[in-house]
């Protein structure tokens, strides 16, 4: 069976659409995460020092928490920590979530950098600069929320112009956002 990867749905027959969800990131009883996991997978072992490690796993539980456990968000933030360590990474992405960091910061033309963490930024780049001026403008207004949201919200923030509801349909059917429920309970 060929597997293909692609921005949106084909809508061919016999296509089956995986989404990736966010990965679990709170440890549960002393097993640090799904999302940590991966995240110290990228970046190396843990130190033999015990205190060292608990500061190791306090800093990548901090990443993965405002990357909101983002496999994709992980493998990017992994990427950083050998220039800036966890510590700078975890101060770093809580600051971008906050506005107050652009995202090209992060970029680096690391050639020591492994293929998949140049390959995945290769994509998101490439993946923003297909959305038309549009798309772009109702993504940067949908950025000002930080996890879920619903429809509703959506439409409150980012339908500025008539073309702009599907700018968000279209920004859906490339994934470059995915529905969740309302925050509100109503559609």
């Amino acid at each position: 069976m060929p597997l293909a990867t692609s921005r949106r749905p084909l809508r061919i027959d016999g296509e089956h659409v995986l989404n990736i969800a966010s990965m679990a990131v709170d440890t549960t009883n002393g097993v640090p995460s799904d999302a940590v996991q991966l995240l110290l997978e990228r970046t190396g072992p843990l130190p033999s020092d015990p205190l060292e490690s608990k500061d190791m796993l306090a800093y990548a539980t901090r990443i993965c928490r405002a990357l909101d456990g983002l496999p994709l968000a992980i493998e990017l933030a992994a990427a950083q920590v050998p220039m800036r360590g966890l510590d700078g990474v975890a101060a770093e992405v809580e600051a971008m979530m906050r506005g107050e960091h652009r995202l090209t910061q992060f970029a680096s033309d690391d050639p020591g950098r492994p293929n998949r963490q140049r390959t995945i930024e290769s994509a998101v780049d490439w993946g923003y600069r297909l959305l038309s001026d549009s798309e772009r403008r109702v993504l940067r207004h949908l950025a000002i929320f930080h996890g879920a949201f619903g429809l509703t919200e959506a439409r409150s923030v980012a339908m500025i112009e008539p073309s702009d509801a599907e700018s968000l349909q279209n920004l859906l059917d490339c994934s470059m956002v995915a529905v969740a429920p309302p925050l509100n309970g109503v559609g």
